[in-house]
């Protein structure tokens, strides 16, 4: 089964109560990786996976079906080296980053929006510094997606992460694992805003 609707945990669901309805009474942490590749991710409070996928498939029907105490959602900066031929692809990655921001909203989710580089930090996946002048630009993307990869199956060993290209997903988890625990550093989280 691909990742589209992933719910693993369906016992957890209770199928007598209609849509709209919380089935799961503990609460729930959401991650959002924004993008066309990227994905989200919706963990229960003892860390299982709840539901997760690509894009935005499956998402409103199974966010629908717990309560979201908070979500964390990957801020979009500014892009380094990214030249007008890169135009439509980040032209793409702002309007989902503001979709992601308006469902988010419009569902009255406490939302965290996280620089990578703070979630990043939290789960130990730093580059050290001039790897990328050492390796080059293109092999450090790689690099870093392959880390990625590897702590979320470590942490989700049950995850559907078997692709390279499940990265978005991967970054989806571990968000979702940095909203649970709340973030490091005093992070500002706020219902129905984004911060």
């Amino acid at each position: 089964m691909g990742l589209r609707g992933y719910q693993p945990n369906q016992s957890t669901l209770d199928p007598a109560n209609p849509p709209g309805r919380y089935s799961h009474p503990l609460p729930c942490y959401l991650g959002i990786d924004a993008g066309a590749a990227g994905g989200w991710a919706l963990l229960d409070q003892a860390g299982e996976i709840m539901g997760c996928g690509i894009g935005d498939q499956g998402f409103l029907a199974t966010v629908k079906k717990c309560q979201v105490a908070r979500a964390a959602l990957e801020q979009v900066t500014g892009f380094r080296g990214e030249g007008e031929a890169k135009g439509h692809r980040i032209h793409k990655l702002m309007e989902d980053y503001g979709r992601w921001q308006g469902r988010l909203e419009a569902l009255g989710i406490e939302t965290h929006l996280v620089p990578a580089p703070t979630w990043k930090r939290y789960h130990q996946l730093q580059i050290k510094a001039g790897l990328g002048a050492a390796v080059g630009w293109p092999k450090l993307k790689l690099i870093k997606r392959d880390m990625i990869l590897d702590r979320a199956r470590l942490l989700f060993p049950s995850a559907p992460l078997s692709r390279k290209k499940d990265d978005g997903v991967a970054v989806a988890l571990l968000l979702a694992d940095y909203a649970r625990f709340g973030g490091t550093g005093g992070a500002s989280f706020r219902r129905g805003r984004a911060r």
